[in-house]
Order: C-alpha cells, then sequence, then structure tokens
C-alpha cells in the first residue's frame, strides 16, 4: 500500500508546478487580454475571467500530468520498455494480473485500487471529466463535437509521450497507449453528461456582461492606460536620449539636469497628446478611455495642462519619498519636502475617493476634468 501511495504522490508535482505556471502565463496575459476586454465590452468582466483562466489552468495542468516527471535522458536512453501499446482493454489483464486483488477478499480491494494498474486508468478518465464540462458550458460544443475534441486533445498527448518530448528524448519515456486514448475520451463524455447535473453551480458568463457598470472608468483600466503610457514615454525618451547629445551645446545639460528633461518629456506628451487627439493619450486610446470635461465634451488645453501638471507633481513626490526618506539629505530640503507633502495630500485624496467610490482624484476635481469610456459614448460626446 505504501507503494502505490508513493506512486500516486508524483502527480501533485505536475499539478503544484501547473499552478505556479499559470499564474505566470495570467500575468503575461493579464495586459493584453484586459486590453481586449475593454476595447470589446468596455470592462473585464470577473466571471467571465475566472472561467478562461481556469480553462487555462487546467489544460497547463493536464499537460504537465502528462509529462511529468521527467527522467534523466541516461534512464531513457537504457530503457527496453516497448513504444507503444495498441491493444484495447489490456490494463484489465494488468489490472487482475498485479494488483493483487482477491475478489474472495475484500481487504485487497483498497490495495488494489491504489495500484499503478488501476490509479492509471481512472486517473486517465477523471483527467478528461473538466474538458468535456468546459466544451458543453462554455464553447457550446455538441456531443460528437466534445468526443472528438477530447480525443485529439488526448492523442496529441500521446503523441507528446510517442515523440520522446519532441525528439528531447532518444526514445518515448511512456508508451503510446490505446486505452489511455479511449479512458481520456470517455472521461470527456462523462463531462459532457455531467453539465446538467452542475450547471445550476457554474459561472454563468453570460450575466457578467451585462454589468450596470459597464460606463464606469475602473482603477485597473486607468492603470493599464497609464503603464501603457510609461512604456511610450520611455520608448520616447530613450530616442530623444540619444539623438540630443548630438547637438554640442545640449550634452552637458542632458548629463546634469537628466530627471528634470525627463519629467518636461512626460508632461509634454501626457499634454500635447491629449489637447492634439482630444483627450487621449496612446494608453488611453488602446484602453478606449478618453479626457473630458464635466459635460462629456474635448477639455481645452488649460484644462489638460493643469489636470496632467497636478498629477505628474504628485507622482514626483512619490519618487521624492521613495529615494529620500530612507537616507537623509540636506540638499534640496524645502523642495523635497514639498513634494512630499504633495504626495501625501494626494494620497489621502485617493483613498478617500476610493471608500466613498466617488473615483474622482484630487487632479481631476481641481482641474475639472473625468475619464470616460468611448465603447459606447463616442457617438454621444459633444466635439
Amino acid at each position: 500500500m505504501k507503494e502505490g501511495v508513493s506512486m500516486l504522490q508524483q502527480y501533485w508535482a505536475p499539478i503544484f508546478l501547473s499552478v505556479g505556471s499559470s499564474i505566470l502565463i495570467a500575468l503575461i496575459m493579464a495586459i493584453p487580454y484586459a486590453i481586449y476586454n475593454y476595447r470589446k465590452y468596455g470592462i473585464v468582466p470577473m466571471k467571465r475571467t475566472f472561467v478562461w483562466y481556469s480553462f487555462m489552468w487546467y489544460l497547463v495542468a493536464a499537460y504537465f500530468l502528462v509529462i511529468l516527471p521527467f527522467p534523466s535522458r541516461e534512464a531513457v536512453s537504457e530503457m527496453t520498455t516497448p513504444y507503444y501499446n495498441l491493444e484495447p482493454f489490456i490494463f484489465v489483464e494488468h489490472f487482475l494480473l498485479n494488483s493483487g486483488i482477491d475478489w474472495a477478499d475484500p481487504s485487497t480491494y483498497m490495495r488494489a485500487l491504489i495500484h499503478p494498474t488501476a490509479y492509471t486508468v481512472y486517473l486517465n478518465v477523471i483527467m478528461m471529466i473538466p474538458l468535456g464540462i468546459f466544451l458543453r458550458r462554455y464553447f457550446y460544443f455538441g456531443f460528437f463535437r466534445t468526443v472528438a475534441s477530447g480525443f485529439l486533445l488526448s492523442l496529441f498527448f500521446e503523441l507528446t509521450q510517442l515523440s520522446g518530448l519532441y525528439g528531447i528524448y532518444s526514445r518515448p519515456y511512456r508508451i503510446f497507449n490505446v486505452d489511455d486514448l479511449m479512458m481520456n475520451t470517455f472521461g470527456v463524455a462523462i463531462g459532457f453528461f455531467v453539465v446538467p447535473l452542475i450547471n445550476r453551480y457554474l459561472p454563468k458568463i453570460e450575466e457578467s456582461l451585462a454589468d450596470p457598470e459597464e460606463e464606469k472608468v475602473t482603477i485597473v483600466r486607468r492603470m493599464i492606460a497609464f503603464v501603457l503610457d510609461l512604456l511610450s514615454i520611455g520608448i520616447i525618451s530613450i530616442g530623444l536620449m540619444r539623438v540630443l547629445p548630438l547637438v554640442p551645446d545640449l550634452k552637458d545639460v542632458l548629463e546634469n539636469h537628466h530627471s528634470a528633461i525627463v519629467f518636461v518629456i512626460t508632461g509634454l506628451y501626457f499634454i500635447l497628446s491629449g489637447w492634439i487627439t482630444g483627450g487621449y493619450t496612446i494608453g488611453m486610446a488602446i484602453v478606449k478611455i478618453k479626457i473630458a470635461n464635466r459635460k462629456n465634451r474635448e477639455p481645452g488645453f488649460l484644462r489638460l495642462a493643469l489636470r496632467h501638471l497636478l498629477f505628474l507633481l504628485w507622482f514626483r513626490g512619490v519618487w521624492v519619498i521613495i529615494d529620500y526618506l530612507p537616507v537623509v539629505r540636506p540638499v534640496d530640503l524645502v523642495i523635497n519636502l514639498f513634494f512630499v507633502g504633495l504626495a501625501m495630500l494626494g494620497y489621502l485624496h485617493i483613498v478617500y475617493s476610493l471608500i466613498t467610490a466617488k473615483e474622482c482624484f484630487f487632479h481631476e476635481k481641481l482641474s475639472n476634468t473625468k475619464l470616460i469610456t468611448t465603447n459606447r459614448t463616442t457617438k454621444s460626446i459633444d466635439r
């Protein structure tokens, strides 16, 4: 029994690895996924997001269960096991011969159930049940399409094993098994028929798109736009910092006042892009939001300048806190204390806005501007 339990434990490693990998994949895909949803729906539907990332995690976990654990190349090269098995239901013969089951002795049943000849079969079935659920409930596949898709995914797994993990190993370290194909496909079919029984407990992603807060510009949407704008500013700054030093009179200025010049470039980027485009920056245009006045009209130049300068002065204060508070520096103490005070006031107002759910921040309130979505409102804005 201990042997069976220890062999079962090898399946935990792929599951834990898939969790870490899916988190990494989610982080990589978070911004493109959010941009797509903001452009198409105006929101990132939480239920839909949960479902699709669950599906992604499931596929990663299933794949790792197929290929892990990795043996050494030396151990694989010394293997003499067959490459494949094309005889169906051979697992029944192996179970009866090797599991130690005695039908007249119930005490042998549990030991037989955790024997590799048994648990590899029912784990192959269980592994594919979620696929049948996903395909029927969220992809709206019929029975034959669901079963065919499950069979093809199982065939991909088996061919991956037969190829020696795409040629990394000199030969397969797990055999291509027709029984696995059958059990995987059977699991998908079970998943398909399970859906009506558990449908009431499954997230309904259709409802999540009918969000009454669809026109609200969320903090996440603002942050994504800001990150995209910072990337744009970084590209522009790198280009200018390579070109401007070619002018002899500017070289010393750039070296001595680098941070001030970047601050000016950032301010000009936000103010001029918003003024020229009628309220957009590159990041805002990508996630379909724009700056407007309180009447949803294009803000004037002065409002844009006030809005962005207030924000950038606060943002500068954030960096002063990061740079100067850990180490006491008397240089420019008064100026830096001004930036720190401005940053703290900005933080307090942002916290207040979030608590009261107003989300009208200090730079918007003082400049009498706001952010609006353009998913629906573009046609109604008075330009």
